[in-house]
């Protein structure tokens, strides 16, 4: 972990916010996979990542991602 996050703190990064329709998103993401173990975090992350038509998701946490079939694509390129 510390290895990616060095890599990151040399390269360019954003800030970005979760808007209000962030938010709905998350909670429609949240009741459709109740079934999962799928958190409030990695919903938030899927909601922008659609809002932003993000397709490469940079996780440890490969589980979530591989089972939530975002709206803008049909799956996530899970990184590293």
């Amino acid at each position: 972990m510390r290895t990616c996050l060095d890599r990151l703190q040399s390269g360019p990064l954003e800030l970005v916010y979760l808007f209000p329709a962030d938010i709905d998103r998350s909670i429609e993401l949240l009741n459709m996979y109740a079934d999962s173990r799928l958190d409030f975090v990695d919903a938030g992350l899927v909601a922008i990542a659609e809002r932003l038509r993000i397709q490469h998701i940079f996780t440890t946490d490969k589980r979530d991602f591989q089972i939530i079939r975002p709206k803008h694509t049909r799956f996530f390129t899970i990184l590293p």
